[in-house]
């Protein structure tokens, strides 16, 4: 769902930063998608050995966005070197957590930047 999000947002958007956007690779784990647009391959095989085979070929720095059982999945198996997390002024109370069902991981702060609006965005390396 974040991929068809973005993919139906980011080409209609236009500047430097998003054409630069745009113009990146995108790789998408899914298990309904078959086909992408937007710069997209679906992630082939098992998704975090893919992610594993892509952080391997050393061609640059890969962003993940979401949440669920698969960023879940990439900080168990260490793939995660920083995690980002967005805490906004509200409280939904309800869905799913991002960090429940962890083994425990330690995150060490490196970085905070307030967004002026009440949220903050907390930056975390994760220590393997």
């Amino acid at each position: 769902m974040t991929y068809e999000g973005f993919a139906q947002t980011w080409p209609t958007l236009t500047g430097e930063v998003v054409d630069k956007i745009n113009a990146l690779p995108k790789h998408v784990a899914s298990t309904t998608l078959t086909e992408t647009s937007w710069n997209a391959e679906v992630l082939a095989g098992d998704p975090v050995e893919a992610v594993d085979r892509l952080k391997e070929a050393g061609d640059g720095t890969l962003i993940k966005y979401g949440n669920g059982p698969f960023s879940r999945a990439l900080v168990e198996a260490g793939l995660l070197d920083e995690l980002h997390l967005s805490v906004s002024p509200f409280v939904a109370g309800s869905g799913e957590s991002l960090l429940a069902g962890l083994r425990t991981t330690a995150l060490e702060l490196t970085n905070v930047t307030d967004l002026g609006n009440g949220t903050v965005v907390l930056a975390y390396s994760l220590r393997h």
